[in-house]
């Protein structure tokens, strides 16, 4: 799980303005555990967010900003291996938000967090 934020905050730094504005939440909800990685970056296109987590696919961008296209897939792999779910909100010149939803069983099993 640690490398999965560290590839959202990662993407977040690299896809954010000059002005790096990130935000990340934690919240413990009596169902799951979610946890928020938000920027105020570029954003994504709306008619690119289904294929984000697709193994190297990359959006064409103006900038040259590096990568693989390798990332979120590893995000979601991870995610999914502790049978979590990702999802991301997104709007051009707004920012993205990534969200992990966790069962608590899966996060109690891991981390020893209660409720």
């Amino acid at each position: 799980m640690k490398q999965a934020i560290n590839n959202l905050l990662s993407n977040a730094i690299k896809y954010s303005t000059d002005t790096k504005k990130i935000f990340i939440r934690l919240f413990n909800k009596p169902e799951h555990v979610c946890i928020e990685v938000e920027d105020r970056g570029i954003g994504i296109p709306e008619d690119r967010l289904s294929r984000i987590f697709e193994q190297f696919y990359r959006i064409e961008q103006k900038e040259s900003i590096s990568g693989t296209g390798l990332g979120l897939t590893v995000v979601k792999e991870i995610v999914e291996a502790h049978d979590g779910t990702i999802s991301v909100i997104s709007e051009i010149g707004k920012g993205s938000k990534f969200v992990i939803t966790l069962n608590h069983q899966a996060v109690k099993g891991e981390n020893n967090i209660s409720n």
